[in-house]
């Protein structure tokens, strides 16, 4: 950048990403480190945001100019597809390190992303940082208040002082506020003093409550096991598919496969061996949804066939029976290192329609019960899956 020093420290250029550590700046944050605090504060991969708005951005920092100063200083530019200037914003910190420098940048960066990508109304700290009537104006980028920085020609002043930045060292605000309208001064500060900038960067990071999304699909697929729908502890592979339609309540379809068993009639080697599938559908009425996880509560219904096959006797012979349950659980899905993977772990309860009797004859010709699916079987299952928004 022009009228900075040489820089002493570049790291790789990056898809989104171009960071420079300038002279005595060394000790601050690599690219790739700086990419992580981003992607904190915007929820979600910074380089696909940058891919959806088509732009890109440029960082240089440089250190204290001389072994008394602890200022720290960053230029941020917003660069466009074709490679020209959208826009600059140009920070200072007092510090003995250059975090507080860092955190600013990383909330800039995520507002600026949220912003040109079209996703401001999803970004935690935006509402928080731009008045609710004032748009930025063209040709503009947004800065940390929320509001805009004019495109450059030359590197702007030194800006009023914003709600993530302390107060400068000169009175500027108060002697500049007296000409401004009362209802609308320019820096819009709270009443209490300002908050230091360590606390104000990270307060965005934390929302307080959680809030429904919008349209999402899932796909997923694992492992499941059962007590009470097989004689015995019973491993199944299972696949669903999620839907949430915006306020519309989320809803399911499954399928799941159960691994045969055999059970033999006490004293004799004669037997069955039952085979198990089921599909169903339900709905989630309840879906609470954070940055990284999501918990939901369904319920639903499943229909599908028992199958037994009589094993040991002198003829052969296959007994098939529907069977039908509704389930009622929880699912709590976390995702996967900040991607749109996730693990999803699945707990239900169901209460079999049809519990159907396997009988078989013995020696005798007495009927025996083989097995007899139980009033309450439990399902658990492990879950890999992939979110597509």
């Amino acid at each position: 950048m022009s009228g900075s020093p040489a820089p002493a420290l570049g790291d790789p250029t990056t898809e989104w990403l171009d960071w420079t550590r300038g002279t005595g700046a060394a000790s601050c944050a690599d690219s790739s480190g700086f990419a992580v605090a981003v992607a904190t504060q915007l929820g979600g991969p910074p380089a696909a945001a940058a891919r959806r708005s088509n732009h890109r951005l440029s960082i240089a920092i440089q250190g204290p100019s001389s072994g008394t100063s602890t200022r720290w200083s960053a230029e941020l530019r917003l660069i466009a597809a074709d490679g020209s200037i959208a826009g600059t914003r140009h920070l200072e910190r007092q510090g003995e390190s250059c975090a507080a420098l860092i955190d600013a940048l990383a909330l800039m960066a995520s507002l600026i992303l949220a912003e040109v990508s079209g996703q401001q109304e999803g970004h935690p700290a935006a509402a928080r940082a731009r008045p609710a009537d004032t748009p930025p104006p063209p040709g503009t980028v947004p800065s940390a208040t929320g509001g805009a920085e004019p495109a450059p020609e030359t590197p702007p002043p030194e800006p009023p002082a914003a709600p993530l930045e302390p107060p400068p060292p000169e009175p500027e605000p108060p002697a500049a506020s007296p000409p401004l309208p009362a209802p609308s001064p320019p820096p819009p500060l709270p009443a209490p003093a300002a908050p230091d900038s360590s606390e104000a960067t990270a307060t965005p990071a934390r929302p307080a409550t959680p809030s429904l999304r919008p349209s999402r699909v899932t796909a997923g697929a694992g492992i499941a096991s059962s007590a009470g729908l097989l004689p015995r502890l019973a491993a199944a592979a299972q696949v669903r598919l999620m839907l949430a339609l915006g306020p519309m309540p989320t809803v399911f379809a499954s399928g799941v496969i159960w691994r045969s068993q055999s059970t033999l009639i006490s004293g004799s080697e004669s037997g069955s061996t039952l085979g198990l599938w089921l599909a169903g559908a339900g709905i989630c009425p309840i879906d609470h949804r954070w940055r990284t996880r999501a918990l939901s509560a369904c319920a639903g219904g499943e229909g599908g066939r028992l199958h037994a096959t009589g094993i040991g006797f002198a003829q052969p012979f296959d007994q098939n029976r529907w069977a039908a349950d509704l389930t009622v659980g929880g699912r709590l899905r976390q995702t996967i290192d900040g991607s749109d993977f996730y693990v999803a772990l699945d707990l239900r309860a169901a209460v079999p329609l049809l519990r159907n009797r396997i009988v078989f004859g013995d020696a005798t010709g007495t009927p025996v019960e083989l097995f007899r699916m139980w009033p309450v079987a439990a399902i658990g299952a492990l879950e890999l899956g992939y979110a597509f928004d």
